[in-house]
């Protein structure tokens, strides 16, 4: 058998394998629990409003509350190769005409993690109470910030 028959007999049987190892599926490498803080801050305009956070009565605002709730922090990991990211923003068109590059990038493998954080407990109601007994209702979510502010006028 000559050697170039050898050889594109060789790549005809690579290409298959090549396609097929795109990329594993995302799999948990690793969690992080922890509490976060963040102080929310509510004002009123005017000031002077008294506020309800989830239901229980504070002070008027002006007013810090911190607020402490879970957060995990989850690490996914997938192994992939080059020829996939080559692949991933063309159409049909654009992988059959760079097809001469990434079937030799796919044999280059490399490991994706990412990161995602997921938080519990952490919406929250806060209600105001103005001086001539109207009321304003906000609902805010926390996502791990420092700090929150919230400003509640009366309704119109």
């Amino acid at each position: 058998m000559p050697a170039a028959l050898r050889t594109a007999r060789a790549l005809l049987l690579a290409v298959p394998f090549a396609a097929s190892a795109c990329q594993t599926p995302w799999v948990e490498d690793g969690r992080a629990e922890d509490v976060v803080e963040t102080n929310v801050v509510i004002r009123s305009e005017p000031s002077g409003a008294m506020i309800h956070f989830n239901g229980k009565r504070q002070d008027a605002a002006p007013i810090r509350i911190p607020v402490r709730y879970p957060h995990v922090t989850e690490q996914w990991a997938r192994s992939s190769n080059f020829g996939a990211s080559i692949r991933e923003g063309t159409g049909v068109v654009g992988t059959i005409l760079l097809l001469p590059i990434w079937i030799p990038a796919s044999f280059v493998q490399y490991r994706e993690t990412i990161k995602r954080h997921r938080y519990g407990g952490n919406v929250h109601v806060i209600r105001a109470t103005f001086a001539d007994r109207t009321e304003r209702e906000e609902t805010v979510t926390l996502d791990g910030e420092a700090e929150v502010t919230v400003t509640l006028v009366p309704p119109r």
